[in-house]
């Protein structure tokens, strides 16, 4: 081969490789554009996925809780998880440590339970008794039910299940229906023998009303508008 055909054979090679380049560097602008705030194309496209942040810690809610027959008023830490969208309320249940996660469906489920109660509060509260007449909550009368997972433990929540929820009302008080979250038992993921425990939160129209302002999807979108800011600000 000659020194030209050499010369000819290099410029080829040369061009080859910068359109290779040039190909690679577009692929990867698109993806960066593609995929906003740092995110990756397949966390993007996850419609569960708000940012990658560790979870943020939320202000505490209030319930209360029947403990062998006794109201006793219970603090729920509140943590909303960007990466999954998920909200975790942490508690303690006796002595199991327990953590009840919503994601978004099921955190609209349980709006449209609490929306029901507020109706019929109303109107209670209006004078029409008959709209929250005194009886058990049971599975039958439950406003509605949904879906939540749950993690629990004496030490520490090592077990987890999938399980329901339901919403009711409930008299704690002579002329007080409190509203009653139920999270019902379920089965251990690793251990069928084994089922979470029961458990009922009861909230007044006001401790309901400050949870609500708490988990509502906006306002944890405001969360993450200023976490975006501050990570990537220039």
């Amino acid at each position: 081969m000659n020194k030209k055909s050499n010369r000819v054979w290099g410029l080829r090679f040369i061009g080859f490789v910068a359109v290779l380049i040039f190909v690679f560097i577009s692929l990867s602008c698109k993806s960066v554009q593609g995929a906003p705030n740092g995110q990756s194309t397949e966390q993007s496209a996850d419609p569960a996925f708000l940012g990658d942040f560790d979870p943020i810690r939320l202000e505490d809610a209030m319930a209360l809780r029947l403990s062998f027959g006794k109201i006793k008023p219970t603090q729920i830490r509140l943590y909303f998880v960007p990466r999954t969208n998920v909200v975790e309320a942490h508690l303690r249940d006796g002595m199991n440590s327990v953590v009840l996660m919503f994601d978004a469906q099921q955190r609209r489920s349980l709006a449209e339970g609490i929306d029901l109660y507020a109706q019929a509060y109303a109107l209670y509260a209006a004078g029409n008794k008959s709209a929250l007449p005194e009886r058990k909550a049971d599975r039958k009368n439950a406003f509605n039910r949904g879906g939540l997972s749950v993690a629990w433990g004496v030490l520490g929540t090592a077990r987890t299940a999938h399980t329901e929820f339901r919403t009711n009302y409930e008299f704690l008080e002579k002329g007080k229906p409190y509203f009653v979250l139920t999270a019902e038992g379920g089965e251990d993921m690793e251990d069928s023998t084994v089922q979470s425990p029961l458990v009922h939160l009861y909230f007044s129209p006001a401790q309901l009303e400050a949870l609500s302002e708490i988990t509502r999807q906006d306002a944890l979108q405001k969360h993450i508008d200023v976490l975006n800011e501050k990570a990537f600000a220039f």
